[in-house]
């Protein structure tokens, strides 16, 4: 769910806006240097299988809208506003279909539906 929610974020590489011939300097930043390939695959790997589960459960004709998407969250988040988006459509269209439906036309139902 981490990966979902981004409380399981991508780690940081220490050489990220630092020039092309930066070199770790420190104990420290050594050390830094050192862990972050093994966190970096061990966070793709982790964030893959959650892309995976969701593919997994997911109509085709969801699936299809996700291909430019690089992680889990980025595949939540669109299929969040799809479903938004559609829960809007659907809401309306239901509107307009209430607002077609006619009452049958007999003594109860006008005089129960007349406003005084």
């Amino acid at each position: 769910m981490g990966h979902l929610t981004r409380t399981a974020s991508k780690p940081k590489n220490l050489a990220d806006g630092k020039t092309a011939g930066w070199s770790p300097t420190t104990a420290d930043e050594l050390k830094e240097v050192q862990t972050y390939g093994k966190e970096n695959a061990e966070w793709f790997k982790k964030d893959a299988v959650v892309k995976q589960q969701i593919a997994v459960i997911i109509p085709d004709s969801l699936l299809i809208r996700l291909p430019s998407k690089t992680t889990a969250k980025e595949y939540y988040d669109t299929l969040k506003a799809l479903f938004k988006k559609r829960s809007l459509v659907v809401s309306v269209e239901l509107w307009w279909q209430l607002g077609e439906m006619k009452a049958p036309q007999s003594p109860s139902t006008t005089s129960s539906l007349s406003y005084h």
